[in-house]
Protein backbone atom coordinates (compact mmCIF):
# COMPACT_ATOMS: atom_id res chain seq x y z
CA UNK A 1 0.00 0.00 0.00
CA UNK A 2 1.62 3.21 -1.06
CA UNK A 3 0.91 6.21 1.31
CA UNK A 4 1.71 9.88 2.08
CA UNK A 5 1.54 10.63 5.98
CA UNK A 6 1.69 14.28 7.46
CA UNK A 7 3.64 14.99 10.64
CA UNK A 8 3.60 18.19 12.47
CA UNK A 9 6.83 18.80 14.11
CA UNK A 10 6.95 21.37 16.54
CA UNK A 11 10.42 22.49 18.61
CA UNK A 12 8.79 21.90 21.93
CA UNK A 13 6.85 18.91 21.33
CA UNK A 14 7.12 15.13 20.22
CA UNK A 15 6.26 14.53 16.41
CA UNK A 16 2.34 14.57 15.75
CA UNK A 17 0.70 12.30 13.14
CA UNK A 18 -1.78 14.78 10.54
CA UNK A 19 -3.30 12.19 8.48
CA UNK A 20 -2.45 9.52 6.02
CA UNK A 21 -3.76 9.49 2.35
CA UNK A 22 -4.07 6.68 0.28
CA UNK A 23 -3.87 6.12 -3.35
CA UNK A 24 -1.11 8.14 -5.05
CA UNK A 25 -0.80 10.74 -2.89
CA UNK A 26 2.23 13.57 -3.25
CA UNK A 27 5.63 13.34 -1.89
CA UNK A 28 8.43 11.25 -3.83
CA UNK A 29 7.90 13.88 -7.74
CA UNK A 30 8.33 16.85 -4.73
CA UNK A 31 11.35 14.58 -3.17
CA UNK A 32 13.45 14.60 -5.99
CA UNK A 33 12.48 18.14 -7.01
CA UNK A 34 14.05 19.29 -4.13
CA UNK A 35 16.94 16.44 -4.04
CA UNK A 36 17.84 18.07 -7.76
CA UNK A 37 17.32 21.59 -6.83
CA UNK A 38 20.31 20.58 -3.98
CA UNK A 39 22.39 18.25 -5.32
CA UNK A 40 22.21 18.79 -8.98
CA UNK A 41 21.45 15.47 -9.93
CA UNK A 42 18.61 13.79 -9.89
CA UNK A 43 17.13 11.32 -6.41
CA UNK A 44 16.97 7.51 -6.83
CA UNK A 45 13.60 7.58 -5.00
CA UNK A 46 11.56 6.47 -8.49
CA UNK A 47 14.67 3.32 -8.68
CA UNK A 48 13.74 2.86 -4.91
CA UNK A 49 9.42 2.60 -5.74
CA UNK A 50 10.10 0.46 -8.47
CA UNK A 51 12.19 -2.30 -7.09
CA UNK A 52 9.69 -2.48 -3.78
CA UNK A 53 6.84 -2.78 -6.76
CA UNK A 54 8.86 -5.42 -8.53
CA UNK A 55 9.49 -7.21 -5.38
CA UNK A 56 6.22 -7.58 -3.65
CA UNK A 57 3.84 -7.32 -6.29
CA UNK A 58 5.69 -8.67 -9.33
CA UNK A 59 4.45 -5.72 -11.43
CA UNK A 60 5.77 -2.25 -12.63
CA UNK A 61 4.70 0.60 -10.19
CA UNK A 62 2.55 1.92 -13.00
CA UNK A 63 0.78 -1.69 -13.56
CA UNK A 64 0.53 -1.95 -9.39
CA UNK A 65 -1.37 1.43 -9.30
CA UNK A 66 -3.59 -0.03 -12.48
CA UNK A 67 -4.38 -2.64 -10.71
CA UNK A 68 -5.33 -1.17 -7.50
CA UNK A 69 -9.57 -1.82 -7.44
CA UNK A 70 -10.28 0.54 -5.46
CA UNK A 71 -9.00 3.48 -8.00
CA UNK A 72 -11.59 4.39 -10.35
CA UNK A 73 -13.92 4.63 -6.49
CA UNK A 74 -11.48 6.53 -4.91
CA UNK A 75 -10.65 9.06 -7.83
CA UNK A 76 -14.63 9.70 -8.27
CA UNK A 77 -14.97 9.95 -4.48
CA UNK A 78 -12.06 12.67 -4.29
CA UNK A 79 -13.51 14.34 -7.24
CA UNK A 80 -16.89 14.52 -5.52
CA UNK A 81 -15.68 16.10 -2.79
CA UNK A 82 -13.99 18.85 -5.10
CA UNK A 83 -17.32 19.28 -6.16
CA UNK A 84 -16.51 18.25 -9.45
CA UNK A 85 -17.81 14.90 -10.28
CA UNK A 86 -20.73 12.66 -9.01
CA UNK A 87 -20.59 10.39 -6.32
CA UNK A 88 -18.78 7.18 -7.04
CA UNK A 89 -20.95 4.16 -8.63
CA UNK A 90 -19.71 1.82 -6.84
CA UNK A 91 -18.49 2.02 -2.79
CA UNK A 92 -15.45 0.12 -1.30
CA UNK A 93 -15.16 0.24 2.48
CA UNK A 94 -11.35 1.36 1.72
CA UNK A 95 -12.89 4.69 1.46
CA UNK A 96 -13.80 5.36 4.92
CA UNK A 97 -10.15 6.45 5.10
CA UNK A 98 -11.28 9.82 3.29
CA UNK A 99 -12.90 10.59 6.21
CA UNK A 100 -10.31 12.89 8.62
CA UNK A 101 -12.40 11.42 11.92
CA UNK A 102 -12.13 7.81 10.79
CA UNK A 103 -8.41 8.57 10.56
CA UNK A 104 -7.90 9.86 13.86
CA UNK A 105 -10.07 7.08 15.29
CA UNK A 106 -7.98 4.48 14.25
CA UNK A 107 -4.20 5.72 14.32
CA UNK A 108 -5.30 6.92 17.96
CA UNK A 109 -6.67 3.90 19.29
CA UNK A 110 -3.48 2.41 17.65
CA UNK A 111 -1.56 4.20 20.27
CA UNK A 112 -0.20 6.90 17.69
CA UNK A 113 0.22 11.13 18.64
CA UNK A 114 -1.68 13.37 17.19
CA UNK A 115 -3.14 16.68 17.97
CA UNK A 116 -6.21 16.63 19.94
CA UNK A 117 -9.62 16.29 17.61
CA UNK A 118 -12.65 16.55 17.84
CA UNK A 119 -16.32 16.57 16.05
CA UNK A 120 -17.31 20.26 14.87
CA UNK A 121 -20.50 21.39 16.23
CA UNK A 122 -21.72 24.28 15.00
CA UNK A 123 -24.57 24.37 17.10
CA UNK A 124 -22.89 23.85 20.64
CA UNK A 125 -21.65 28.14 21.04
CA UNK A 126 -19.28 27.02 24.47
CA UNK A 127 -17.12 24.41 22.23
CA UNK A 128 -14.72 26.94 20.40
CA UNK A 129 -14.64 29.26 23.99
CA UNK A 130 -13.68 26.32 25.61
CA UNK A 131 -11.23 24.96 23.24
CA UNK A 132 -9.53 28.13 23.11
CA UNK A 133 -9.13 28.61 26.89
CA UNK A 134 -7.71 25.34 26.36
CA UNK A 135 -4.94 25.54 23.35
CA UNK A 136 -5.08 28.87 22.70
CA UNK A 137 -5.37 28.37 18.83
CA UNK A 138 -7.53 26.01 16.79
CA UNK A 139 -7.51 24.68 13.27
CA UNK A 140 -11.01 23.63 11.92
CA UNK A 141 -11.25 22.15 8.58
CA UNK A 142 -13.57 19.58 7.09
CA UNK A 143 -13.48 15.89 7.25
CA UNK A 144 -12.47 15.08 3.85
CA UNK A 145 -10.64 17.67 1.27
CA UNK A 146 -7.15 18.23 0.12
CA UNK A 147 -4.59 20.64 -0.62
CA UNK A 148 -5.93 22.69 2.20
CA UNK A 149 -8.89 23.86 0.90
CA UNK A 150 -11.40 24.35 3.71
CA UNK A 151 -8.92 24.59 6.63
CA UNK A 152 -8.91 27.79 8.90
CA UNK A 153 -6.70 29.23 11.52
CA UNK A 154 -8.83 30.20 14.67
CA UNK A 155 -7.48 32.55 17.30
CA UNK A 156 -10.39 34.45 18.76
CA UNK A 157 -13.82 33.17 19.41
CA UNK A 158 -14.50 36.20 16.81
CA UNK A 159 -12.83 34.34 13.70
CA UNK A 160 -15.21 31.10 14.83
CA UNK A 161 -16.93 30.43 11.92
CA UNK A 162 -19.90 28.68 14.45
CA UNK A 163 -23.07 30.22 12.39
CA UNK A 164 -21.63 28.96 8.82
CA UNK A 165 -23.96 26.54 6.98
CA UNK A 166 -21.43 23.74 5.38
CA UNK A 167 -22.38 20.73 3.50
CA UNK A 168 -19.56 18.75 4.88
CA UNK A 169 -18.73 18.36 8.63
CA UNK A 170 -16.24 19.61 10.30
CA UNK A 171 -13.60 18.58 12.78
CA UNK A 172 -11.20 20.59 15.14
CA UNK A 173 -7.11 20.46 16.48
CA UNK A 174 -5.34 22.43 18.46
CA UNK A 175 -3.03 24.34 16.33
CA UNK A 176 0.85 22.94 17.13
CA UNK A 177 3.03 25.58 15.83
CA UNK A 178 5.86 24.41 13.63
CA UNK A 179 8.10 27.25 12.80
CA UNK A 180 11.63 27.91 11.68
CA UNK A 181 12.39 31.86 11.10
CA UNK A 182 9.52 33.54 9.71
CA UNK A 183 8.47 30.35 7.87
CA UNK A 184 5.88 27.81 9.03
CA UNK A 185 6.01 24.07 7.59
CA UNK A 186 4.64 20.45 7.63
CA UNK A 187 6.39 17.35 7.08
CA UNK A 188 5.60 14.61 4.53
CA UNK A 189 6.23 10.99 4.35
CA UNK A 190 6.00 8.48 2.01
CA UNK A 191 6.05 4.68 2.98
CA UNK A 192 4.59 2.15 0.40
CA UNK A 193 4.37 -1.90 1.02
CA UNK A 194 5.40 -0.55 4.52
CA UNK A 195 9.06 0.27 3.70
CA UNK A 196 10.11 4.27 4.22
CA UNK A 197 10.59 5.88 0.76
CA UNK A 198 11.37 9.18 1.11
CA UNK A 199 10.90 12.40 3.43
CA UNK A 200 10.04 16.08 2.68
CA UNK A 201 8.65 19.62 3.68
CA UNK A 202 6.85 22.29 2.49
CA UNK A 203 7.05 25.84 3.80
CA UNK A 204 5.39 29.16 3.85
CA UNK A 205 5.68 32.69 5.03
CA UNK A 206 2.03 32.14 6.62
CA UNK A 207 0.25 29.95 8.64
CA UNK A 208 -1.03 27.08 6.04
CA UNK A 209 2.29 25.40 4.85
CA UNK A 210 0.30 23.76 1.88
CA UNK A 211 0.11 26.95 0.13
CA UNK A 212 3.68 26.89 0.01
CA UNK A 213 6.97 25.56 -1.22
CA UNK A 214 8.84 22.10 -1.15
CA UNK A 215 11.65 21.91 0.71
CA UNK A 216 14.45 18.93 1.17
CA UNK A 217 15.00 18.28 4.65
CA UNK A 218 18.31 16.72 6.27
CA UNK A 219 19.09 15.71 9.99
CA UNK A 220 21.30 18.29 11.75
CA UNK A 221 20.90 19.31 15.83
CA UNK A 222 18.13 21.78 15.40
CA UNK A 223 15.30 22.75 13.68
CA UNK A 224 16.30 25.25 11.75
CA UNK A 225 17.07 26.70 7.49
CA UNK A 226 20.52 26.58 6.12
CA UNK A 227 19.77 29.60 4.38
CA UNK A 228 18.80 33.51 6.08
CA UNK A 229 17.42 34.47 2.10
CA UNK A 230 17.01 31.97 -0.50
CA UNK A 231 15.65 31.66 -4.09
CA UNK A 232 12.59 30.10 -5.04
CA UNK A 233 12.71 27.78 -8.05
CA UNK A 234 9.41 27.12 -10.51
CA UNK A 235 9.30 23.69 -12.29
CA UNK A 236 6.78 24.35 -14.37
CA UNK A 237 5.96 20.45 -15.24
CA UNK A 238 3.25 17.44 -14.77
CA UNK A 239 3.87 15.18 -11.38
CA UNK A 240 4.86 11.87 -11.40
CA UNK A 241 1.93 10.96 -9.22
CA UNK A 242 -0.35 13.05 -11.36
CA UNK A 243 0.75 11.18 -14.43
CA UNK A 244 0.35 8.30 -13.24
CA UNK A 245 -3.11 8.37 -11.52
CA UNK A 246 -4.70 10.18 -14.09
CA UNK A 247 -2.56 9.06 -17.25
CA UNK A 248 -2.17 12.66 -18.18
CA UNK A 249 -5.35 13.49 -18.25
CA UNK A 250 -5.24 16.31 -15.34
CA UNK A 251 -8.27 17.60 -14.05
CA UNK A 252 -9.12 21.07 -14.93
CA UNK A 253 -9.59 22.15 -11.32
CA UNK A 254 -6.46 20.14 -9.85
CA UNK A 255 -3.79 21.38 -12.71
CA UNK A 256 -3.05 24.28 -10.87
CA UNK A 257 -1.35 21.62 -7.94
CA UNK A 258 -0.44 18.85 -10.56
CA UNK A 259 1.50 20.76 -13.51
CA UNK A 260 3.77 22.69 -11.43
CA UNK A 261 5.60 22.90 -8.10
CA UNK A 262 7.38 25.43 -6.71
CA UNK A 263 10.90 24.30 -4.80
CA UNK A 264 12.73 26.87 -1.78
CA UNK A 265 16.57 26.11 -2.64
CA UNK A 266 17.53 25.80 0.65
CA UNK A 267 17.16 22.84 3.34
CA UNK A 268 15.35 22.62 6.52
CA UNK A 269 17.17 20.70 8.96
CA UNK A 270 15.75 18.93 11.83
CA UNK A 271 16.71 17.00 14.94
CA UNK A 272 18.27 13.29 13.56
CA UNK A 273 16.67 11.60 16.23
CA UNK A 274 12.92 13.20 14.72
CA UNK A 275 13.67 12.28 11.74
CA UNK A 276 14.34 8.66 12.68
CA UNK A 277 11.13 8.69 14.59
CA UNK A 278 8.58 9.57 12.06
CA UNK A 279 10.83 7.12 9.55
CA UNK A 280 9.94 4.57 12.21
CA UNK A 281 6.30 5.39 12.34
CA UNK A 282 6.13 5.50 9.22
CA UNK A 283 7.05 2.07 9.01
CA UNK A 284 4.33 0.88 11.59
CA UNK A 285 1.55 3.13 9.75
CA UNK A 286 2.34 1.03 6.80
CA UNK A 287 2.21 -2.38 8.00
CA UNK A 288 -0.94 -1.55 9.73
CA UNK A 289 -2.89 0.04 6.83
CA UNK A 290 -1.37 -3.21 4.93
CA UNK A 291 -3.67 -5.01 8.12
CA UNK A 292 -6.42 -3.38 8.04
CA UNK A 293 -10.41 -5.01 7.09
CA UNK A 294 -11.94 -1.92 6.24
CA UNK A 295 -15.11 -3.24 6.50
CA UNK A 296 -14.85 -3.09 10.62
CA UNK A 297 -13.78 0.91 10.24
CA UNK A 298 -16.43 3.34 11.57
CA UNK A 299 -18.77 4.78 9.44
CA UNK A 300 -17.81 8.00 6.77
CA UNK A 301 -19.86 11.05 6.76
CA UNK A 302 -20.22 10.42 3.16
CA UNK A 303 -21.22 6.90 3.25
CA UNK A 304 -25.05 7.74 2.66
CA UNK A 305 -23.75 9.05 -1.04
CA UNK A 306 -24.61 11.88 -2.74
CA UNK A 307 -26.30 14.57 -0.79
CA UNK A 308 -23.99 17.11 -0.83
Amino acid sequence: MYLGIDFLISKNTPPSLLEVNIGLPGGAFEYDLAYRTIYHKQSTVYDLIERISHNAYKKSFKDYVRSLEYKEELTALKLWIDGAGAFPKKYSPILKLEDKWVQYQLLYNNGFHLPYTELYNPHDKNQGSKLLEKFGKLVIKPRSGRHGRGLKIIDSINSFPLDKPTQIPFILQEYIECKAEDYHYSVRTVSFDGEFICLIGYIVKGDISYKGSVIFIEPKEKITLRDEKFKIIDYPQMSWEGEIWYEGKIPEHLKENLISERVAETILYIPKHTTNEIKEISKQIGKLYMSLNFNKLPGAWFEKGDYL
